[in-house]
């Protein structure tokens, strides 16, 4: 069987309603109201066709607030088979390398058994795509990101052919790697609906695990503020600059003609 690890992130659906703490410089989560991040559904597709086409065991992984056990259990209703929800106040302003840290120990220490984990390829609300690149290095793992496809899996000598999208370079590139292997999927803009009773089952057959700090037992200075080496030294709304703004109402030729003398000003200041 392929043992697969999906990583998936609640995020803040709406960009306007982001807050940041003022004094840490990190997102508030409480109190405001998440979602699925949207380029992890494809991660979820990619996934559903494992289950399909080679029988794969999928397992979501979260580090998130207990809230968001509600879009684990729909993360299950898509048709994944059960969720891990790592929660503890101890993780809380965790930056990218604190979180990778965190999920790539949930991996050693609960999951334990996997073969592949796939990830989508950012988080819509910090757009780093900095954690399924930084959980690789952690596990000492193969990484491959813009991943559009699988073509190839063979469970018996443990390798795996993916293809990848170069979106600036309009080309797909094919590799053959051994498992187990991380991978993030490019992201695009798709859908996977939740079945109301699969949703229902994940909840009363507890299909999502919560995972705290007492399981895994990490230093405290290796995680949330302390373990993280990002800092956000100042936060300020942005106000665009106020451009002033010439309304021309005549013919063609004369808005022509006055442009080029306005040009011929600028140029004459210029000078």
């Amino acid at each position: 069987m392929l043992n697969v690890v999906l990583l998936v992130k609640t995020v803040v659906p709406v960009v306007s309603t982001v807050k940041v703490d003022e004094k840490t410089g990190t997102l508030v989560r409480e109190g405001v109201p998440t979602t699925l991040n949207p380029w992890d559904y494809a991660a979820i597709e990619l996934c559903l066709r494992l289950k399909q086409e080679y029988g794969a065991h999928v397992v979501a992984v979260s580090m998130a607030p207990p809230f968001a056990k509600d879009v684990l259990d729909d993360v299950v209703g898509m048709g994944i088979d059960e969720a891990i929800l790592v929660s503890d106040r101890a993780f809380a302003g965790s930056d990218t390398l604190a979180t990778a840290y965190v999920l790539a120990e949930t991996l050693r220490k609960v999951v334990q058994k996997f073969d592949l984990v796939v990830a989508g390829q950012e988080a819509a609300d910090s757009v780093t795509s900095h954690v399924p690149a930084q959980v690789a290095a952690l596990l000492d793992l193969p990484y491959l990101y813009y991943v559009t496809n699988i073509t190839h899996c063979n469970l018996v000598d443990k390798t795996i052919r993916v293809e990848r999208v170069l979106e600036d370079e309009n080309r797909v590139e094919e590799y053959e790697a051994k498992l187990p292997l991380v991978i993030s999927v490019a992201k695009r803009q798709t859908y996977v609906p939740v079945s109301p009773a699969r949703k229902l089952m994940s909840k009363i057959e507890k299909k999502v695990q919560i995972v705290t700090n007492r399981e895994l037992g990490l230093s405290t200075d290796k995680v949330g503020l302390a373990g993280s080496p990002t800092r956000v030294v100042k936060v300020e709304n942005y106000v665009p600059p106020q451009r002033a703004c010439t309304v021309v109402d005549k013919p063609l030729r004369e808005v022509v003609e006055w442009l080029l003398e306005l040009i011929r000003q600028h140029g004459r200041q210029a000078q």
